[in-house]
């Protein structure tokens, strides 16, 4: 993740965190490019995608003999 994802704050700080979460709030179109970010960045580890690689390592190691 990154900014464009994510809100930073020091940990254990919450005021901090408290300020990140209200500047979401009251700013829709940074909101909106936060969901999306984080949307593109988890779209390749969907559950159809994980089960895909996992039946794709099934099948090598059926091939191999394993």
């Amino acid at each position: 993740g990154g900014p464009e994802s994510a809100r930073f704050v020091p940990v254990g700080d919450a005021g901090a965190i408290a300020d990140a979460i209200a500047a979401l709030l009251g700013d829709g179109e940074a909101r909106r490019q936060c969901v999306a970010a984080a949307t593109r960045q988890v779209a390749p580890l969907s559950i159809e995608r994980a089960a895909d690689l996992y039946a794709a390592l099934y099948r090598r190691l059926a091939a191999s003999g394993s």
